[in-house]
């Protein structure tokens, strides 16, 4: 792979989509000339500024606002304007910008935030969130951030950005000799999706999860599929799978005793992965906490070392989750990999087999890295469901509620009559005004429970 530019990239720019990426705390938008007065709370800033050893003018800072603006339409990057979502305060600026290193062109991230927002962990944030931008959706082959020798606290977010140092150089800036250091972060260039199917094994009176089968595809980071691998395995003390287990995953409890033990399984697992690993870095992912967690507790009841590239697997359930929106709500932080799929419309169902899971979560990460709008029918769909669901489990409370009201007061034939402090009666007030189906009455000097038995 080429290093640095090389040819000019094609990256499309589009005025009508402001909002470039998000983080948990902040999203990053292009600037404008609305932007103005808060750029130059930064650039005018002498404490923000002294690694440019001055603080701009207003005239220098319009000419940097200009010339963000110009990137947006040449390059399709630039520094964009860092908003944070609580309460839209503008807190500085992040991006990429191609910049001039040793006689080659790179794409840098760099980050300048107003003072009164440092080291709270947003430059760190949105750097990261950069990065994923960078490999994942403008595919490039590495970034950089080139950084002043004495400016330790953007150092720090450098190598918080797993960058290295890989040359030191001066600047000639201001009349002034400044040594500046270039850090370096390359894309992974291949991504690793894992899944595990699991059962229940009973072990000195308890049960334990354990792993019984491992599946995971390898795709460039262009996202061909590379190759892929699975097995079944016999966890040490395994008797025969649990009927719903056995359902779902339409294995075989035959098929689980005649496989490998976990530690001949992950010793065939890291020979296949290596083979890979060796050429180019490698970046896991899987869905949701359960398959992390139940190979480390199966690794650990079996004295086996879990392997590296498992153990710091990314989750990509809750940024899959959170990219389905309904009227500006997130629908569900956690939704399944079935409701996932129908709603980013890839076809079949969730197969409850290890490698064909790690493939449909590989196929909707994708989706989600090229932000490939979601169905806005399958989204009305999923949000009609679970409020059936609530509002079934609603219901079912209350009947509960009733039924337990029925057997305490089976004595009594008609009403019973309840008084409440007037406190209580204001709490009951208020849980009526959200749920009108609330089964109680009031009177102005107590409360009475109808009903009907």
């Amino acid at each position: 792979m080429q290093e640095g530019i090389g040819k000019k990239r094609e990256f499309v720019y589009n005025n009508s989509m402001k909002k470039v990426l998000e983080t948990k705390r902040v999203y990053l938008r292009e600037m404008d000339y609305t932007d103005f007065d808060d750029l130059c709370e930064i650039l005018c800033d002498a404490r923000v500024m002294k690694a440019y050893e001055h603080a701009f003018s207003k005239e220098e800072a319009l000419d940097w606002l200009k010339r963000q603006m110009q990137r947006y339409k040449e390059d399709g990057v630039g520094l964009w304007a860092m908003i944070r979502k609580s309460d839209q305060a503008f807190l500085g600026q992040c991006g990429i910008t191609v910049q001039q290193l040793c006689n080659r062109q790179v794409y840098e991230i760099g980050y300048l935030l107003k003072y009164e927002h440092w080291h709270h962990g947003y430059a760190r944030e949105a750097a990261i969130a950069c990065r994923e931008y960078a490999f994942h959706t403008l595919k490039l082959d590495a970034v950089y951030s080139i950084i002043r020798d004495t400016n330790y606290a953007s150092q720090k977010v450098a190598l918080a950005n797993n960058m290295k140092p890989i040359v030191t150089f001066v600047k000639h800036y201001y009349g002034m000799d400044m040594p500046h250091i270039a850090y370096e972060v390359k894309n992974p260039c291949l991504c690793l999706y894992v899944d595990s199917e699991f059962d229940a094994v009973r072990y000195a009176g308890k049960h334990y999860q354990c792993v019984i089968s491992l599946g995971a595809v390898l795709c460039d980071f262009q996202g061909n599929q590379v190759t892929s691998f699975y097995e079944t395995i016999r966890p040490r003390y395994f008797k025969s799978l649990t009927r719903v287990v056995s359902q779902i995953t339409k294995l075989t409890g035959q098929e689980i005793r005649s496989s490998k033990s976990l530690a001949e399984v992950l010793e065939h697992f890291e020979r296949w992965l290596c083979q890979y690993q060796k050429q180019q870095p490698v970046l896991s992912f899987s869905f949701g906490p359960d398959d992390k967690r139940t190979l480390n507790k199966h690794c650990e009841l079996e004295k086996v070392d879990m392997p590296l590239v498992l153990q710091y697997m990314q989750d990509l359930q809750r940024p899959l989750s959170q990219s389905v929106v309904y009227h500006g709500n997130v629908v569900s932080p956690t939704l399944s990999l079935d409701a996932l799929k129908k709603v980013y419309g890839i076809l079949g169902k969730v197969e409850h087999n290890a490698r064909s899971d790690a493939l449909d979560l590989m196929e909707l990460h994708h989706c989600y890295q090229a932000r490939q709008p979601v169905l806005e029918e399958e989204v009305l769909k999923l949000v009609k469901k679970r409020e059936e669901k609530a509002y079934a489990a609603r219901m079912k409370q209350q009947q509960k509620l009733y039924q337990i009201m029925k057997e305490r007061f089976a004595f009594c034939s008609g009403k019973v009559e309840i008084r409440f402090y007037p406190e209580v009666l204001q709490a009951f007030a208020t849980w009526q005004s959200y749920d009108e189906q609330l089964p109680l009455r009031f009177r102005k000097k107590g409360v009475y429970y109808e009903a009907k038995w």
